[in-house]
């Protein structure tokens, strides 16, 4: 959006919608492969700090989702505690923690 991020007026922010009820594009998700790659590990990063905004009606129960980035991912894991967002939450600063211990695998190993 070209505005209205946590800076202000002239500050553009991502805005990602989601529909209710069940199937695709019912789960709010936003998959970015290039920028967001890499050995956090190895770069030791611990924890992704991020401004939210939720715009809607109904409370968010937000996780981040890790792969290894190959084809069909053999290794994913999200975060185990989620991260609570209320509606019309107005913008806020949120941390999530990346450790493999703040990790719960979904395939493969953390």
């Amino acid at each position: 959006m070209a505005g209205g991020g946590p800076a202000g007026a002239a500050d553009s922010f991502l805005k990602i919608n989601a529909v209710a009820g069940v199937g695709p594009g019912n789960l709010l998700s936003a998959i970015n492969i290039r920028q967001w790659a890499g050995d956090y590990i190895l770069a030791d990063i611990t924890r992704i700090r991020m401004d939210l905004n939720n715009l809607g009606t109904t409370d968010l129960s937000l996780r981040l989702l890790f792969s290894d980035g190959t084809f069909g991912a053999a290794n994913t894991a999200f975060s185990t505690i989620p991260l609570l967002l209320p509606a019309h939450s107005g913008w806020v600063t949120n941390v999530f923690a990346i450790t493999p211990a703040d990790l719960t695998p979904g395939t493969g190993s953390v």
